[in-house]
């Protein structure tokens, strides 16, 4: 990779390979967990597959380290190239009112049945 892309990369806080393939293999382990690592890390291990990054030692040596590099290598170029890391989901829409007012409906419907069953 050019030094412009490398500094650009850096610039961005973007981690060197073998940095972001521990940083992969840590969030694989524990996806939600943990030290959030940058866009690129991410997009690059679920391209992956966390499974493989998990079972990575059931593979030949290198095989899953090299395919993550490889991947990684990828959405570094489209990011320099000015493509944007690849879309999360947005956050979950539910939020405490809609779970309460879930359970408040579930609530009903069981106090009515039970009023419907003479309980």
């Amino acid at each position: 990779m050019p030094n412009f892309a490398k500094q650009l990369l850096s610039i961005h806080g973007v981690p060197c390979e073998d940095q972001a393939f521990e940083e992969a293999c840590a969030m694989a382990e524990s996806r939600y967990a943990g030290k959030k690592s940058h866009r690129l890390v991410w997009d690059a291990a679920h391209q992956t597959g966390w499974q493989n990054l998990r079972n990575r030692n059931q593979f030949p040596k290198g095989q899953v380290e090299d395919l993550f590099k490889r991947k990684f290598s990828e959405v570094c170029k489209k990011f320099v190239d000015g493509e944007k890391p690849y879309a999360p989901l947005p956050e979950s829409h539910r939020s405490t009112e809609v779970a309460e007012s879930a359970l408040e409906a579930i609530r009903n419907n069981l106090k009515n049945r039970g009023e419907t069953n003479g309980s």
